[in-house]
């Protein structure tokens, strides 16, 4: 299955997990699906890999992943031209879901690293993290301006933000949004309502200027992780799951 799909800033080029080889690698191709290749192995022994998010320079990518025989998982950055493989976080806590800062020195994170699921940063070439939020936080992404950091809750309604230097949380949106599926622009908000598969999916734009919602599209079927917008404007990328399928296979002569 493919999934949880980010495309990078020059809009030329979508990250993805795939298990098309058979482990979770991470994947590159163009806008079209064409020209993918793989740019981790299983060479590298990470298990898991995930959460892919394109750096500023559309060069390198954050994910996250755990080693053999553990369950915390660390932050990972792949150098999608020369393979280069470099380990960010390594706190025995579970961190996950990276998201870069627009200047590219900072990858937001979640972390439990102090009790509890908080918004972390962390220096993309490595160092000490600090910690933005304080009253619980899911999945964070810094705002097109790098002023704001949006995040989520994995057990409350909403949205948040605060600054990215570290404030007061101020709520955003109040109703209930899928909490990793919606991502920031200079205008607003896209988002997909509901955390339980259904039928039917519903992409919904909120305005920050007017705090109105406006209906974008109903898809049908069962959608993956993450949502994306091209710099312009003009499409929405997202995966669905469009089935699970398996084969009765028959072994002669195995003893």
């Amino acid at each position: 299955s493919d999934n949880s799909g980010d495309i990078s800033p020059n809009g030329k080029t979508i990250a993805f997990r795939s298990d098309r080889l058979l482990t979770e690698e991470i994947w590159i191709s163009d806008l079209e699906g064409n020209k993918a290749r793989a740019v981790t192995s299983a060479a590298d022994s990470l298990k898991g890999k995930g959460s892919p998010r394109w750096s500023p320079d559309n060069r390198h990518v954050a994910f996250d992943a755990h080693l053999p025989n553990q369950s915390n998982r660390d932050i990972y950055i792949i150098d999608t031209e020369s393979g280069e493989l470099e380990q960010i976080t390594f706190d025995p806590a579970y961190d996950a879901i990276p998201h870069w800062s627009k200047d590219g020195k900072w990858i937001y994170i979640r972390s439990d690293r102090s009790g509890k699921e908080e918004i972390w940063k962390v220096p993309s070439e490595g160092g000490a993290a600090i910690q933005l939020t304080y009253n619980r936080g899911f999945h964070p992404m810094e705002s097109p301006s790098g002023k704001w950091l949006y995040y989520t809750k994995r057990h409350e309604n909403g949205l948040w933000k605060t600054r990215t230097t570290g404030s007061e949380e101020i709520q955003v949106i109040d109703f209930e949004i899928h909490r990793k599926n919606w991502t920031v622009v200079n205008e607003g908000i896209y988002y997909t309502r509901g955390l339980d598969p259904g039928p039917k999916v519903t992409f919904e734009f909120f305005n920050f200027a007017t705090g109105a919602t406006t209906l974008i599209k109903t898809v049908d079927g069962e959608l993956g992780l993450h949502i994306d917008v091209t710099p312009d404007g003009s499409m929405l990328l997202f995966s669905k799951i469009e089935g699970i399928e398996s084969d009765i296979m028959l072994v002669k002569d195995f003893q």
